[in-house]
């Protein structure tokens, strides 16, 4: 079955649980979904990087500095971490899924995630207020479309195990940040390592 970008994605947003069965009913070569993956982290980075230049925020505000390659780079490990931490925590719980499969959702959200951060640049033009509910709307969106894709991939049958794989999958996210934030030193972020 083929279907458009824009189909797909009101599927998403409509009916999560049909749009992952179509997602994973195509065979995804392992080329196509790295590419999608640093599609998808670049898109959200060059649409920050746009932010940050249309709205920069003031020195004396920002309790976090970062700049574009460090942003691109913690999304990456971020996204490497959610996928293995989805999987691992999915068959933990008995679940069907595997890597390929699950990479293949992320990506797709990192994909919607990037249309949702341009929509949200031309909202802030217009009222920055709104765009903080629609950020709010967004976020608690992607959640519930992440429990439907997790319950998807691995046949789980409970939007409760999703739910706890989820929270397993984020222990091992904050784990990787924890050792990315280690190994490149806080500095990136603008922060001292001994605070």
């Amino acid at each position: 079955m083929t279907m458009s970008l824009q189909t797909l994605a009101i599927q998403t947003i409509l009916q999560p649980a049909e749009a992952a069965r179509a997602i994973l009913s195509r065979d995804w070569p392992r080329e196509v979904l790295w590419t999608g993956l640093f599609l998808g982290l670049v898109l959200n980075t060059l649409f920050f990087a746009l932010q940050q230049v249309m709205f920069p925020v003031p020195d004396a505000a920002q309790v976090i500095r970062m700049g574009v390659t460090s942003y691109l780079m913690m999304n990456l490990a971020i996204q490497l971490a959610l996928i293995g931490g989805v999987t691992v925590a999915g068959r933990f719980l008995s679940g069907q899924g595997r890597m390929d499969q699950v990479m293949a959702l992320m990506v797709w959200l990192l994909v919607l995630q990037a249309a949702g951060h341009a929509v949200m640049l031309l909202v802030i033009m217009l009222s920055p207020m709104l765009a903080v509910l629609m950020n709010l709307v967004i976020v608690a969106a992607g959640f519930f479309i992440m429990l439907h894709f997790v319950n998807e991939v691995h046949r789980l049958g409970s939007l409760f195990k999703a739910f706890a794989v989820v929270l397993m999958a984020g222990v091992l996210v904050i784990a990787a940040l924890t050792v990315f934030l280690n190994l490149f030193g806080f500095s990136i972020l603008g922060l001292s390592a001994n605070v």
